[in-house]
């Protein structure tokens, strides 16, 4: 699951690559946006198949649990230190693990 905020997150921004845009937290929104429709959606039709059977949680709970995953996730690519294909997932990871168990 993380590594599809991390994916998305990057395929947006490299299709944007066109487009300046000047605020920092803006340029971020398409990551958050990306990252939670991937992950959403992703859980949401492995849950419905039945591949995904951890997942006890109704689908707000879920929209909600997976909007702070991607919303964190995107804080933590906007700071300034260490490398964000490193701490993105682990900052993902952890908190799926604690938020969605």
């Amino acid at each position: 699951m993380v590594w599809r905020i991390l994916l998305a997150g990057d395929l947006v921004r490299i299709i944007n690559g066109g487009f300046r845009i000047e605020s920092q937290l803006l340029a971020r929104l398409p990551f958050f946006v990306s990252a939670f429709v991937a992950t959403f959606g992703l859980a949401s039709w492995l849950s419905y198949t039945g591949a995904l059977t951890t997942l006890s949680m109704n689908t707000a709970s879920l929209a909600v649990s997976i909007a702070w995953i991607s919303l964190a996730c995107t804080v933590v690519e906007l700071l300034p230190f260490g490398d964000d294909n490193w701490t993105v997932p682990i900052v993902g990871g952890v908190l799926a693990e604690t938020m969605l168990s």
